[in-house]
């Protein structure tokens, strides 16, 4: 944990950090990082709360916007990014990259560190790049969810939408 100004609670383990904040973390060989202007880290609960120019990353996510509360399972995988504010989620793995973006976003991922659902106001955008297709939703609103793999099962949107579904095309 590095930050210009810091203060740790012991009994409540509870890291309150100021300017240039960075967080890193390696569970099951596979590294975290927090970077943001201010962090309000309780390792024990696994919650972080981050503001001003937030990003975390973790093995193939990305998550980053102006403020981010996570919840962090106890093997110190990303659980849940709640993000206000510039929103914006990219998800790479060998099958497949998604990327979602809004004004605000509450997305879920499983313990095998794969998107589960997530939520997108203001100026939604969904994006899924796989092997043979390209998928993309846009809508004032979205609720998406995805099978246990991290692929769009459902998207449903408000407001003035579109869906544009592409197939790759073969060389």
């Amino acid at each position: 944990i590095r930050s210009q100004n810091a203060v740790f609670d012991k009994p409540t383990d509870k890291f309150d950090l100021r300017d240039n904040v960075e967080i890193v973390t390696v569970e099951d060989n596979q590294p975290t990082t927090i970077h943001s202007a201010t962090a309000v880290y309780e390792q024990t609960n696994g919650k972080i709360a981050l503001s001003g120019g937030a990003d975390i990353t973790q093995g193939g996510n990305f998550v980053k916007g102006d403020n981010i509360n996570a919840q962090l399972y106890p093997t110190k995988k990303l659980q849940t990014a709640i993000v206000i504010g510039n929103a914006y989620l990219k998800q790479v793995t060998p099958e497949k990259t998604t990327e979602i973006t809004g004004n605000e976003l509450n997305a879920n991922f499983n313990n095998a560190d794969k998107i589960q659902n997530a939520v997108a106001k203001g100026n939604a955008y969904l994006k899924q790049t796989t092997a043979d297709q390209i998928s993309e939703v846009r809508g004032s609103e979205m609720n998406a969810g995805f099978d246990s793999n991290g692929i769009i099962q459902n998207a449903n949107t408000i407001g003035q939408s579109s869906v544009v579904l592409v197939p790759k095309e073969s060389k």
